[in-house]
């Protein structure tokens, strides 16, 4: 559903997106913008570089990786689609239909399911991330020129912070076994699905080949669902009654924990509004973004506190 939504919508409105790479590839030196074919030479040596390193570290055949690369353009599209509609990137879904298109072109390959599909989900994510820093930019009055700078500056500084802390997270929270905290169930439905997906149907294993069958199954009807309530999503006065196919597949793909306090935040949200509209004006998004920091920051000190002594974990 999410895919094929997001697909049809921006297939519909393929003459606006036309008309935005046209406006960037005429941009001057003196626009605010980055002029498109800086874009395309920086990638082009980005891309070689990424299949050198991935044939060296991973053997990984250069075609698997031209055709994620490939892949990862218009799936990005799909995953800022997506993002901009919920806040909730899918970028798991992005890997899967990267594994689904290996599966039937290197059959049986693992290393083409998990790290060829590790390279639509970096550029996904990547993009979800770009989308939400320069709208705080533009909040700022800064430019996409001036943005850009500062993200390539802060790669290195990025790469260095996760280099020191993700080992600290791993020691502290464990990643592996059924006490880890981090135990992340999208990563698991990534594995899981890559075990699926390279499995030897040819065998006499009757149930192997019903799962996939039953798969491939289901994503055709949820495609097909999603390609129509798309459709029917661009008529205004139909638009409030019906379901977005991204909504819904977010709800079914994240934990229902998580489903389960957003709309609690929802609903404390919209009868705050409803209350005292000048108040929630006001404090409602620093309140928010103040709640999802602090869970975040207290989650990074406690590995440093472990780590330097002043702390143990029961």
């Amino acid at each position: 559903m999410i895919l094929a939504g997001g697909l049809a919508g921006l297939l519909i409105r393929w003459r606006v997106l036309l008309k935005t790479f046209h406006d960037m590839g005429a941009s001057t030196s003196t626009s605010e913008d980055l002029p498109l074919r800086w874009v395309w030479i920086g990638s082009g040596v980005s891309a070689v570089l990424m299949i050198a390193v991935q044939w060296v570290f991973f053997r990984t055949p250069i075609w698997h990786s031209m055709i994620a690369i490939a892949l990862s353009v218009p799936l990005a599209l799909v995953a800022l689609r997506v993002l901009g509609e919920t806040n909730w990137g899918p970028i798991s879904s992005m890997t899967n239909l990267t594994q689904a298109v290996f599966a039937g072109i290197a059959p049986g390959d693992l290393r083409a399911s998990m790290v060829s599909s590790g390279i639509t989900g970096a550029v996904a994510a990547e993009s979800e991330g770009l989308m939400q820093d320069f709208r705080a930019g533009a909040m700022i009055h800064s430019t996409p020129r001036i943005l850009t700078y500062m993200q390539l500056i802060a790669v290195p500084v990025g790469a260095l912070a996760l280099a020191v802390m993700y080992p600290m997270l791993r020691d502290t929270y464990g990643i592996i076994g059924d006490h880890a905290q981090l135990l992340s169930p999208t990563s698991q439905r990534w594995v899981g699905f890559a075990k699926l997906i390279t499995q030897d149907t040819s065998s006499a294993d009757p149930l192997a080949a019903a799962r996939i069958s039953w798969m491939l199954t289901s994503a055709s009807v949820g495609a097909l669902i999603g390609t129509v309530l798309t459709i029917l999503e661009q008529r205004k006065e139909w638009r409030n009654f019906i379901p977005s196919p991204t909504g819904m597949g977010i709800a079914m793909l994240i934990p229902v924990n998580a489903v389960t306090v957003i709309f609690i935040g929802a609903a404390l949200d919209t009868i705050w509004a409803r209350v005292a509209p000048a108040s929630h004006e006001r404090y409602s998004i620093p309140i928010a973004s103040g709640l999802i920091a602090g869970e975040a920051l207290v989650a990074v000190a406690i590995p440093l506190l472990v780590t330097v002594g002043l702390m143990k974990l029961p």
